[in-house]
Parts: structure tokens; C-alpha cells; sequence
């Protein structure tokens, strides 16, 4: 008998969980990437979303550094060693 409760309340557990459904907002990005290579390994890229907000990259790999502009703000990374 309690095999039984064990089993159906096991079985009434996994439906519930796996019936519930996830709403995600599905935010589309459109990527146009634009690398440029230069004598100095400085690669830059840049992202635009959908609404057209641009998301500027710039990597100076011989400086170890990363350089993000998003809606006018800027912030520069750099590498861990």
C-alpha cells in the first residue's frame, strides 16, 4: 500500500512539473558584425537588436584589453593573468 501512495504521488509530481509552461519574451537579436583587423591585433565588432540599439566592441589583444560602448556608456575590461 504505500508503494502505492509513493508511486502515485511520484508520478502525480513529475505531470506537474513537466506540464507547467515556460513563457520566455523571445527578444530577437539581429547581428551584423563588422571585425576589422589590424597591424596593432585591434579587432572591433558591432551588434544591433532589433529596436536598433548598437553595442560597439573593440579587443586590442596585444594590450589585453576590451572596450565596450552600449547607448553612450563606456567601459574598458581588461584581461586577467
Amino acid at each position: 500500500m504505500k508503494k502505492q501512495i509513493l508511486t502515485f504521488a511520484m508520478l502525480t509530481a513529475l505531470i506537474v512539473t513537466s506540464c507547467k509552461e515556460k513563457t520566455q519574451k523571445d527578444e530577437s537579436v539581429v547581428t551584423t558584425e563588422a571585425v576589422e583587423v589590424k597591424n596593432e591585433d585591434v579587432v572591433t565588432s558591432t551588434l544591433s537588436n532589433k529596436e536598433g540599439k548598437q553595442l560597439e566592441m573593440k579587443f586590442d589583444n596585444s594590450n589585453g584589453t576590451a572596450t565596450i560602448n552600449f547607448d553612450g556608456e563606456t567601459s574598458e575590461l581588461k584581461a586577467q593573468r
